[in-house]
This record gives structure tokens, C-alpha cells and sequence, in this order.
């Protein structure tokens, strides 16, 4: 399978993921199954993001390009999903730093990345993402290691999705099976992505070129903050 490819199978379960969170009832199965599968999408384009990193002809583009999509899709993203924290792009514009950071080789790059990833703790993912962003670094095509940063981040998720859960237990929803499940899901979602990354993921595929290779770029970008928008207006009008 070639980039683009998974990148559309990780945007298609990242707006099951919100679907479920702004349309479905919590603690139902299909509402599980999409929130689980959603967390596909964040790991794998954190890896995508290192690997952009080193392919792309213009870094400081590159970043720009990601900020300011980011910058769009604020105001669908608070309207769909009704959370006030920075959008995920954020994170990934520090997980950019965090790789900046780390590849320079500066001896001060443990407290500068430590920062960064103390600050993401405001957005989106978290601290997870640049974790994962420092974690694929160090891993490089390593494989095993590439297998074990998505354990790790599965790992992580599962237990947050867990702690997360417990409080709600006050809220309607019952005991321990449904904690442990919305745990799983979680995670097995991440190793979803690290199953398409290790075992699928052909990086010297055939990729498009010209015009079409904009056309797909642009496409991926704008994606984000069109179906956020998309789904604040279906929210709207269906009084969710």
C-alpha cells in the first residue's frame, strides 16, 4: 500500500471517530467500534510526519502549510466536536519542533523537547504525539522499532481511554466491562495503524506526480477542516 492509500483509510476512520462522538451514544457498540478505530489516525500521520520531514524540499513550507490548515480548521473543529482545546494540527506543528529539535543534535535538545511536550499537553493528543513524534525518530526504518513506538502509543491510549472513562461511570455509564472495551478499542485502534505502517506500508510505491501530486496534497490538507465544518452544520441541523 502506498501513502496515500493509508493516509485515506486513517482521515475515513477519523471522521467515523467524530461522527460517533458528536452523533452516537456512548458505550454502544458502533460507537466504540468508530471512537476505537479513530485512533488509527493520529499515530500514523505522526509517522507520516517524520518521514515528510525528511523528504520535503522546503521544511519551513512544509510547517507553514500545517499551521495554517490548522488555523482553518479551529472554528469547525470547537463547533463540531464542542472541545475548546487546540485542534490536533497543533500538536503536530510542535511534534515538527520536537523533530526539528531532535535532529539537530543540540545538548540541550532532552530540555527543549521536554518543554514542548509538557506545553502540548493543552492540545489535542496531548503529549502523546510528540512522544510518538521523538519515538519514530529514534526509530528511523527500523521496523521492530517502528513495532514497538505504535505498542507503546497503544499502550498509553488504553490506559488515558480508561482513566478517562472511570469518572463517566457517574454519568450512566456501567461498570467495568464497558471501561475495559472503550480501553481496547483505544488501543487496538493504534495497533490498527501500526499493523497498515509495518506490514503494508510500501514507501517506495509509485507515488503521483505534476499536478495530481498537488491535487492529492492539497486534497489531504483541506480535508480536516472541511469535514469538521461539514459536521458542525449536520449538527446543527439535526439539533445534536
Amino acid at each position: 500500500m502506498g501513502r496515500d492509500q493509508i493516509k485515506l483509510i486513517a482521515i475515513l476512520t477519523m471522521t467515523g471517530n467524530h461522527f460517533a462522538h458528536i452523533f452516537l451514544e456512548p458505550a454502544t457498540i458502533l460507537y466504540e467500534l468508530l471512537i476505537g478505530l479513530g485512533y488509527l489516525t493520529a499515530p500514523v500521520m505522526c509517522f507520516f510526519l517524520v518521514e515528510g520531514y525528511e523528504k520535503s524540499s522546503s521544511r519551513k513550507n512544509y510547517a507553514l502549510r500545517i499551521f495554517i490548515t490548522a488555523c482553518l480548521a479551529q472554528l469547525p473543529y470547537q463547533k463540531a466536536l464542542g472541545i475548546r482545546m487546540p485542534n490536533i494540527l497543533f500538536t503536530l506543528c510542535i511534534c515538527m519542533a520536537v523533530i526539528y529539535i531532535e535532529k539537530s543534535g543540540r545538548r540541550e535538545s532532552f530540555v527543549l523537547n521536554g518543554f514542548l511536550i509538557l506545553a502540548s499537553a493543552w492540545c489535542d493528543w496531548g503529549a502523546v504525539l510528540p512522544l510518538a513524534a521523538l519515538w519514530f525518530v529514534r526509530a528511523g526504518e527500523d521496523k521492530e522499532e517502528q513495532k514497538k513506538t505504535f505498542g507503546r502509543i497503544a499502550l498509553i491510549i488504553l490506559i488515558v481511554s480508561v482513566l478517562d472513562y472511570i469518572p463517566k461511570t457517574a454519568e450512566g455509564i456501567n461498570g467495568f466491562w464497558a471501561i475495559l472495551i472503550h480501553g481496547a478499542f483505544g488501543g487496538a485502534g493504534v495497533l490498527l495503524g501500526g499493523l497498515l505502517i509495518c506490514c503494508f506500508y510500501q514507501p517506495h510505491a509509485v507515488r503521483r506526480q505534476g499536478i495530481r501530486k498537488k491535487a492529492s496534497q492539497w486534497f489531504f490538507y483541506l480535508y480536516y477542516p472541511l469535514h469538521l465544518a461539514g459536521l458542525a452544520v449536520l449538527s446543527n441541523l439535526w439539533g445534536f
